[in-house]
């Protein structure tokens, strides 16, 4: 290692002067901390702390500021999310209110953009933003007929596009649905631009031509740059392959760790959509990679979103006939899972609805019943929305960990409460502290 860069990796910095929150097991304060290259040299008060750091030590002062641990998100999308940050325009409701709003703002796009190129806008949220409950060919083909137009939803688990996009992509009435997912229909059973699940509208943004023209290198370590700033420390791809629809994806995050512009650690799980045998035949396997980026599991999807109505209920939607969507049959859930398991993958399995997670709870009970160590699999529920009492006492039983989106009480409770559960239903979402006391 050349002496500068040796230099820099045993540099000693002492923060001093504010507040050190430690997050341990008692939450307490300490007045001062050393870091020594990447490890936490010392904490405490800060003659011990500048006495330990030696003389040589660079004296940060925080001016009555707080320093906090790294922040860690357990779910999210950094390598296909980064490259649709950088090719969508968004449209979410931090920037519209309603869906007049963001069909004013499409149609302005078209009236600078010259007739049979792309639009391509991302996070539109029908929960939140008033309007009708999807964009359909009616509202998209009224912006224009002459650009291919395409919007994902703020859920990543729907799209909607125009005739246009469909004419483009090559899709017509014949179009059959692909397993797990659907082209929706209307009244008449003729297409009506909304699409469930990504193995459905990746058919039609696949012919997007920015799709093929992308850096997901740079879009990944700008993405981070970013995040990292915001104090996150730890991300995860939560579909990986789901952005090059291979496994070329881990390559890219693999570049990105190589290079030494990553600026947070990165743990990514495979998606199952590509097949187990396109990674087994590509050499991925568990915990592959570095200390920053490695592969950390394997991700499989049990329904879609709540809020899209694509979650899988055990009873109906609020005044609706309609339960949802299976994006794997049971059958195959465990399959999958247990091929998986037998060959050491860890396994984080989404589930929103109620009876999405009965049978994720019943692909681990199957799991441990075929003799698989559960505690090797660190089994966990991607979302875990909908729970019912008798679903967290099987949860305890069999070890399964919970990774809650806390973002569906915070943006869409009004929604769940009024829109899409009812009252008592909601009462059942995300309940983290029920447990955080059972498990």
């Amino acid at each position: 290692m050349p002496n500068a860069v040796l230099a820099q990796a045993e540099a000693t910095i002492v923060f001093k002067g504010g507040t050190i929150l430690t997050v341990d097991a008692d939450f307490s304060v300490a007045e001062a901390l050393a870091i020594r290259g990447n490890k936490i040299l010392a904490v405490g008060s800060e003659d011990t702390v500048v006495e330990t750091a030696g003389a040589g030590a660079k004296v940060i002062d925080l001016e009555g500021r707080t320093v906090l641990p790294g922040f860690i998100d357990a779910h999210t999308h950094v390598v296909s999310g980064s490259v649709v940050d950088s090719i969508m325009d968004y449209v979410g409701m931090a920037r519209f209110a309603t869906a007049a709003q963001v069909l004013e703002h499409i149609a302005s796009r078209v009236a600078e953009t010259p007739a049979g190129e792309w639009l391509a806008f991302r996070n539109f949220d029908p929960a939140v933003q008033d309007g009708p409950d999807a964009l359909t060919f009616r509202e998209l083909d009224a912006a224009s007929g002459e650009h291919p137009i395409f919007v994902l939803n703020a859920s990543g688990h729907l799209a909607y596009a125009n005739s246009k996009a469909f004419e483009a992509a090559g899709i017509g009435e014949d179009i059959e649905n692909p397993e797990g997912g659907e082209f929706v229909r209307d009244e008449n059973g003729n297409l009506n631009g909304t699409m469930k699940n990504n193995v459905a509208f990746l058919q039609v943004v696949g012919s997007y031509p920015a799709m093929a023209s992308v850096d997901p290198f740079e879009d990944l370590i700008r993405l981070l740059d970013n995040w990292s700033a915001k104090g996150l420390t730890t991300v995860s791809e939560l579909s990986l392959g789901a952005l090059a629809q291979s496994p070329a994806d881990a390559q890219v995050m693999a570049a990105a760790a190589q290079s030494g512009r990553l600026s947070a650690r990165i743990r990514a799980y495979p998606f199952y959509t590509l097949g187990a045998d396109v990674w087994d035949a590509a050499g991925i396997v568990p915990n592959d990679g570095t200390a920053l980026a490695r592969i950390a599991g394997y991700k499989l999807v049990a329904d879609g979103s709540n809020q899209g109505f694509t979650g899988l209920q055990r009873e109906p939607y609020l005044d609706s006939d309609d339960r949802g969507l299976a994006y794997m049959q049971p059958d195959e859930l465990k399959a999958i899972a247990l091929e998986r398991a037998e060959k050491g993958w860890p396994l984080a399995i989404h589930g929103n609805g109620d009876a999405a997670i009965d049978n994720i709870l019943d692909t681990y009970e199957a799991l441990r019943e075929a003799g698989i160590d559960l505690s090797k699999v660190r089994p966990r529920i991607e979302h875990c929305s909908i729970l019912h009492d008798d679903q967290i006492a099987r949860m305890k039983d069999l070890g399964v960990s919970a990774s809650f989106l806390i973002g569906h009480v915070h943006f869409w409770g009004v929604a769940m409460r009024d829109n899409v559960f009812g009252a008592e239903k909601a009462q059942l979402l995300d309940r983290c502290q029920e447990l955080a006391r059972e498990i």
